[in-house]
Formats: structure tokens, sequence, C-alpha cells
């Protein structure tokens, strides 16, 4: 497709905040922390189906507690480059402090 990008593999940024593009399962074991967790899934993904894959996973995440931000486009099993650039922003995106008084 044009203007797409090949699916990308899921990864943790360096401030401990999960990235993944369309992703198919979680893997069970002791959890540690909570890391924010960014999702984009194409709502016509023939690889791995939204609703089977990431729908699920959204709500089981959630549900434990999680922050999760996703984003569903139309499309396929790509991320659209505009997708990807928010992403790696979102991931290396410094915290914002507070100001003090």
């Amino acid at each position: 497709q044009e203007n797409q990008v090949a699916a990308l593999p899921t990864f943790v940024s360096q401030r401990g905040h999960v990235v993944a593009f369309s992703p198919g399962f979680v893997t069970h074991g002791a959890a540690t922390g909570k890391p924010a967790v960014y999702i984009t899934h194409g709502d016509n993904d023939p690889i791995l189906p939204y609703e089977a894959t990431s729908e699920r996973i959204v709500v089981a995440l959630k549900r434990a507690g999680y922050q999760v931000t996703l984003k569903q486009f139309v499309g396929g099993h790509t991320v659209p480059p505009d997708l990807a650039v928010e992403a790696f922003r979102w991931a290396i995106k410094p915290k914002e402090t507070k100001a003090t008084r």
C-alpha cells in the first residue's frame, strides 16, 4: 500500500514505555511496574485481526490498571507513517514536571 510503513515490532523506550504496532498477544509473567502503553492497529488487519488481538489486549491492560493509548486506523497489517512518528515521539517525550511554588 502506498504511504504505509511495514509492520514494526513492539519496543520499550528508555523511559520504560511500551509501544506496540499491531500486537498479537501479551506474554504472561511477573509484572514489573506499570508502564504506559501505546498501541496502533489497522481495522482491517488480515494477519492479526484487531478484534481478536488489540481490542482484547487493550481491555485487559486497562482492567489491570495500565494507561493505554490506542490509535486504530483504516488499513491492514502496516503502520501509517504519521502514526509511526507519533508513537516514537510519544515514547521519547520527556516527562512533564509540575511547577512548584
